[in-house]
């Protein structure tokens, strides 16, 4: 559970730091409670799936997140993509992606667009890619919102955001 003020990635991180300890007692055999609380359901059961298909090398096909590499190509190579894999003892093989409507590629791009502008504005601290990222979306509807999504957020994080905030 959530600590008083805590937020949800203070609470997860929390959790992680506690099941690390937990799964390094070789006699567990019991599900840790603290899975229970962090959500993300069936979570584990995805990641624990995926080391048994790299373990056996299954080439069992799972849904992963792998770099573009010109899977997409009207993404950039080292975009970040969800996309078929079959899993081997070498990792993840992502499988061709045959035809992407063209109302998808549109949304897909405009959304990458948005993530890229994110991590940008994130990196460097800067106001400007951060309101151009917000108005990039498909999900803003002007920039107006997007300023005052903007300043709001940066507001209630400031504390999280030192490249946005430096001493």
């Amino acid at each position: 559970m959530a600590a008083k003020g805590e937020t949800r990635a203070q609470t997860v991180k929390r959790l992680e730091d506690e099941l690390f300890e937990i799964y390094k007692q070789p006699e567990l055999a019991e599900k840790p409670k603290q899975l229970e609380q962090r959500g993300g359901a069936y979570y584990s059961e995805a990641a624990v799936n995926l080391m048994k298909a790299i373990h056996n090398d299954s080439k069992e096909i799972q849904t992963l997140n792998v770099r573009n590499g010109g899977i997409l190509d009207f993404l950039p190579n080292d975009a970040s993509i969800e996309v078929n894999c079959s899993v081997t003892k070498n990792g993840a093989v992502p499988q061709a992606v045959t035809r992407v409507p063209e109302a998808a590629v549109g949304l897909i791009r405009a959304v990458k667009t948005y993530e890229s502008l994110a991590i940008e504005a994130a990196v460097t601290g800067s106001r400007e890619k951060a309101l151009l990222a917000l108005a990039s979306h498909p999900l803003t509807d002007s920039a107006d919102v997007s300023e005052t999504m903007l300043d709001e957020m940066l507001e209630r994080n400031k504390v999280f955001l030192p490249n946005f905030y430096p001493l």
